[in-house]
């Protein structure tokens, strides 16, 4: 009787650890089978997805994949005068710490709709992701709001969903060659002491206030990157190249002051575009 009861038992233990290693197959072979890259959804004169994925100094990263028709356009982070300003967000989740959108260097479009900053063609935008870590599979949801232009400029929201590996060691032999060539768009810093803004001035110009600043060697082009307290418009007209430039500007705040105000900008030469910092005076 013990006998049975102890091969029954033995049956039992068997039967448990079977059925939890199929479950666990299952569960890997749906890790396996996530594609690379999400499907493309059409919109108007574009199609989006997201691709993946690159690991570098140990962070994730996604990319959000713009293909733009012939002709068209979408906008920067900072549109210009005209443009669509574009959003991207992913839903929060308890597995996602936060993300940062890394956004290429975009072109220069000065026509009589005024100043603008735009891309074109197949554009990717990276985005850094960091997770928990912790293991298991999580569903993400990214929203966009972005204009497509051409004749005329065209609204549009969409989302897209994804399933992301929580588990960063899963990607680190994952490489993505488009995300890769974005991330060399992405504008970086030079050497600190590799300064081409010389000074940067406030002028009154007919009651109204702009700022000039001037390089210490010509440039042909500057983008203000970046302020938390003030919003600049390109004030220059088409010029191969420029030995200083103007902008005008206003405050989102009533109490803050344009003085020692500090500011990033992507400063454009012949051959190369980079950050730089620098502070009004």
């Amino acid at each position: 009787m013990m006998q049975i009861k102890e091969k029954i038992n033995k049956n039992n233990i068997y039967n448990i650890s079977f059925i939890l290693l199929i479950i666990l197959l299952a569960i890997v072979n749906k890790i396996s089978v996530i594609p690379d890259n999400t499907k493309w959804q059409a919109n108007h004169n574009s199609n989006i997805r997201v691709i993946l994925s690159e690991v570098i100094d140990n962070k994730l990263l996604i990319g959000l994949n713009i293909k733009l028709d012939k002709d068209s356009y979408t906008y920067w982070k900072n549109p210009g005068d005209t443009g669509l300003e574009p959003s991207i967000k992913i839903d929060e989740h308890p597995e996602l710490i936060k993300y940062n959108i890394q956004w290429p260097v975009p072109y220069i479009i000065k026509d009589k709709y005024g100043i603008n900053y735009a891309y074109k063609d197949d554009l990717v935008i990276p985005i850094e992701l960091q997770l928990t870590n912790k293991g298991g599979l999580i569903d993400m949801g990214l929203n966009i709001e972005y204009g497509v232009c051409s004749d005329i400029c065209v609204p549009i929201q969409d989302r897209i969903k994804l399933k992301i590996i929580n588990n960063i060691e899963n990607y680190k032999n994952n490489t993505n060659k488009f995300l890769k060539k974005a991330l060399l768009s992405v504008p970086k810093y030079r050497h600190a002491d590799q300064k081409v803004i010389s000074n940067a001035r406030i002028l009154n110009i007919g009651g109204s206030d702009y700022i000039k600043i001037k390089f210490s060697e010509s440039v042909k082009g500057i983008i203000i990157d970046g302020s938390d307290n003030f919003q600049f418009f390109d004030m220059e007209d088409a010029k191969e190249y420029y030995k200083e430039y103007k902008f005008s500007f206003r405050s989102f705040y009533k109490s803050a002051k344009i003085e020692g105000e500090r500011i990033s900008a992507i400063i454009f030469l012949k051959t190369e575009y980079f950050l730089e910092d620098f502070f009004i005076q």
